[in-house]
């Protein structure tokens, strides 16, 4: 069953909510449907993220990486962009 809230939203956020309702449904009071996906898709999307995230730190590396070794690395391959 929805649950009626009531949010305070800046000005900036609000605008960008009535946009995507006139687009997406034709009309201003299609707002509550529109902040419903937003907030569907970014916590699904943020789950996705905390998955992928454990499952790379989870697994086993299959090189060893000296820390000196990367900071040389990555030192030269900012030369080499500056250079572009």
């Amino acid at each position: 069953m929805p649950k009626q809230v009531m949010l305070t939203l800046d000005d900036d956020v609000y605008e960008a909510l009535v946009k995507k309702a006139l687009s997406r449904y034709g009309s201003e009071d299609a707002i509550s449907k529109v902040v419903n996906e937003e907030l569907r898709a970014s916590l699904i999307m943020a789950v996705k993220k905390k998955a992928l995230l454990e499952q790379i730190l989870s697994e086993e590396k299959p090189v060893k990486v000296d820390l000196e070794e990367f900071y040389n690395f990555r030192r030269e391959l900012s030369k080499r962009f500056e250079e572009l």
